[in-house]
């Protein structure tokens, strides 16, 4: 098997939840960024692969199997299988190392959670250990790397990248150095930490090259020909089913990345979770935004329904119809919403968009 450039994808065994660590030295990481495009830098190849058994669960009773993937490691002992427990260890073939494991959701943790096999250099591949950091949505990765050095795996590179999101960065084989593009979201956070008052940072390329110990440290930062539009980042409002003890669990966000008036359309969330007749979802908006949503509505098994507060015609709210009479959601904003709801397939619609804020 060639392993120059190549990039191995993950089979989830099990899903963990795991905690929130700090923003990294980088900041990275969001959807639909508003900026001007340049030619992508990465060359890795991506081979999927099937899960496989682990040769050396055995070897450790105790705990879990988190992640496991499949593939050259060790270019004499052929495919390889790379296995993430529980507690952290980090395994593949006889060698071990330690992975800090953060706190996420189990959501969050089968949306990004990764384990890769790299090409790192000419001698050796690397494995790259990518886990979510917290259960806001689209938390951004810790990633750390691990080489083996002597008979155990050494990380050689741990930062939390990027502000929302996944943001892989790319290891080049031809020096072992590794590189990340920021995104929008981390221009902006880096050039306006607090006022966002800068509108069009440039965006920077680090580069991560090894010490005389091996490890990865900042060598520079330049310049990129694209720049960050602060005043278009895409965000949308957070959705919440509430249980009848007043509990809330987080389902994810609606109207995602529909910024702008030009960009009114409808979205659909899948809300299901609790089998009971009455449904209540809470909407708050908890990012610098309003959203004008012009409709909402509960869809179970293809059929609309209607919150329970539009029953009454005289007094129903602006959200009740399409009719582009939105009902305003500021940031700190919340909608609860009760639907009277059969069992079924159970998703939120939601019409509208949203404009980002900046005072």
């Amino acid at each position: 098997m060639k392993t120059q450039n190549t990039l191995v994808t993950l089979s989830i065994i099990v899903s963990l939840g795991c905690g929130l660590v700090g923003c990294g030295l980088v900041g990275c990481g969001a959807s639909a960024p508003a900026a001007e495009t340049a030619p992508a830098t990465s060359a890795a190849t991506e081979v999927v692969t099937e899960a496989v058994a682990d040769p050396v669960a055995n070897a450790i009773p105790e705990a879990a199997v988190l992640l496991a993937t499949t593939g050259e490691f060790d270019a004499e002992s052929g495919a390889d299988t790379v296995t993430l427990y529980a507690d952290g260890t980090l395994a593949v073939g006889t060698l071990r190392g330690a992975v800090e494991l953060t706190e996420a959701t189990d959501y969050f943790m089968g949306e990004q959670a990764a384990v890769r096999i790299h090409r790192y250099d000419d001698a050796k591949n690397a494995i790259m250990v990518a886990l979510p950091t917290s259960d806001q949505e689209d938390p951004p990765n810790r990633y750390q790397l691990f080489v083996q050095q002597g008979d155990a795996l050494v990380k050689i590179f741990d930062q939390v990248i990027g502000v929302y999101g996944v943001h892989d960065p790319e290891i080049r084989s031809n020096d072992g150095s590794l590189v990340i593009d920021e995104d929008p979201h981390s221009a902006c956070a880096r050039a306006n930490p607090e006022t966002m008052t800068e509108t069009r940072p440039p965006m920077m390329r680090h580069t991560w090259r090894p010490n005389a110990d091996g490890q990865l440290e900042l060598a520079e930062s330049v310049e990129m020909d694209r720049v960050a539009h602060c005043d278009q980042l895409p965000a949308c409002p957070f959705v919440y089913l509430v249980a009848n003890d007043g509990s809330e669990t987080f389902m994810g966000e609606i109207l995602r990345n529909v910024v702008g008036r030009d960009a009114y359309q409808a979205q659909t969330l899948a809300v299901d979770g609790l089998s009971a007749e009455r449904v209540r979802i809470t909407m708050r908006e908890e990012k610098a935004e309003i959203t004008y949503l012009d409709e909402v509505h509960l869809v179970v098994d293809g059929v609309a329904i209607s919150p329970r507060a539009c029953d009454d015609s005289a007094t129903a709210p602006r959200y009740c119809a399409a009719d582009h009479q939105a009902h305003v959601m500021n940031e700190g904003d919340e909608l609860v919403l009760e639907f009277d709801a059969p069992a079924g397939s159970r998703e939120l619609s939601a019409t509208g968009f949203y404009i980002p804020r900046h005072d």
